[in-house]
């Protein structure tokens, strides 16, 4: 898979995923998953392969597709957007649950949730996206005339005069974040 990444970079594949049955075990006499695991994710790492992985959802659904299809009658979406938990809206995959972006947002109005719910969740998933720098402040930039919205932030661009060793033992670049209070009270 590691691979497959690197061969298909320039035709817009910009990560590595891991998704399954966390509980599915199997094991040699020398190695466990875990350890391929994590030396694929390394190895990643070090080839500048961005990484995502979708741990432990083999619960409860927090999707919240998923949670209309198991038939669970309350979801912590909204108490999670109330306590300012960082999170993005998908359509996960539309050829599967036969869903649009749209259709998200027609759910979680319906739940409760406000335009300043659904813009945080935007400003969230761009900020936490795996695009190049550059093209991350453009879709913010968007982001924010499209709501009217001026506070945000990015954090710097890493400079290229850094060695690795300096990087390692720095203090980590501040983390980017959104602020507002309410839909009213945009600027």
């Amino acid at each position: 898979m590691l691979r497959l990444c690197e061969e298909y970079k320039e035709r817009g594949v910009v990560g590595i995923d891991m998704a399954g049955d966390e509980g599915l075990e199997y094991e040699s006499e020398s190695f466990t998953k875990s350890d391929v695991e994590c030396a694929v994710f390394q190895a990643a790492k070090e080839k500048g392969i961005h990484r995502t992985v979708h741990a432990c959802e083999e619960g409860p659904a927090i999707c919240v597709k998923k949670s209309l299809t198991t038939s669970s009658k309350r979801h912590p979406i909204l108490r999670l957007a109330e306590d300012e938990v960082r999170f993005s809206i998908n359509s996960d995959d539309p050829t599967l649950t036969h869903t649009r972006l749209s259709d998200e947002y027609k759910l979680f109005l319906s739940w409760g949730f406000t335009e300043a719910h659904l813009a945080r969740a935007n400003f969230q998933a761009a900020l936490h996206s795996f695009l190049p720098p550059e093209e991350k402040k453009q879709l913010i930039d968007q982001l924010q005339q499209a709501y009217g919205f001026s506070h945000y932030s990015l954090p710097p661009s890493s400079s290229s005069s850094t060695s690795p060793s300096e990087t390692r033992s720095s203090t980590p670049p501040p983390k980017p974040s959104v602020t507002f209070g309410t839909w009213a009270e945009r600027s």
